[in-house]
C-alpha cells in the first residue's frame, strides 16, 4: 500500500483573490482522499488526513481539499470548513456516443465544496 503524499504548491507569482485584498501565500493542497466502500466509516480516511494535516501544520500551512458529498463529514471531522462551491462538468458541441458513455461513467456533472483548515501553530521541541 503507498503512503499517502502531500502536493505542495506555491502560488508565487499567481494571486489568491479575497474580496478586494489580493494575497500572495503558500498553502498545502491535499488531493484524492479515497477509501472503497467496503472500508469506510473504519476511520481509514481520518488516518489519511490526519497524515497530511500534520505535515501541512508542520509547516505552518493552511490546507484545502475539493470534496464531494461523501467525504464532506470525514474533511469537516478533522477542522475543515466549506469556503466555496464547486461545480465540474463536461460539455462538447455535437458529442459523439463515446463522449456521452464518458460523461455517465464519471457521473458528470459534479457539484461539491472547495473547504479550508486554517494551520495549526505547533511548539518545537525545544518548547518555542
Amino acid at each position: 500500500m503507498s503512503k499517502p503524499h502531500l502536493r505542495m504548491y506555491s502560488m508565487h507569482p499567481v494571486p489568491l483573490i479575497t474580496s478586494v485584498h489580493l494575497l500572495m501565500i503558500t498553502f498545502a493542497v491535499i488531493s484524492y482522499c479515497c477509501v472503497h466502500s467496503l472500508h469506510r466509516r473504519c476511520g481509514a480516511a481520518r488516518l489519511m488526513l490526519q497524515w497530511g494535516i500534520d505535515k501541512a501544520d508542520e509547516l505552518g500551512l493552511d490546507c484545502f481539499v475539493e470534496s464531494t458529498l461523501d467525504g464532506r463529514l470525514a474533511y469537516e471531522s478533522v477542522g475543515f470548513r466549506v469556503i466555496g462551491e464547486l461545480h465540474l462538468d463536461a460539455t462538447t458541441d455535437n458529442p459523439d456516443e463515446s463522449f456521452k458513455a464518458a460523461r455517465e461513467e464519471f457521473g458528470v456533472p459534479i457539484s461539491g465544496w472547495i473547504m479550508k483548515r486554517d494551520a495549526v501553530a505547533r511548539k518545537h521541541e525545544d518548547g518555542n
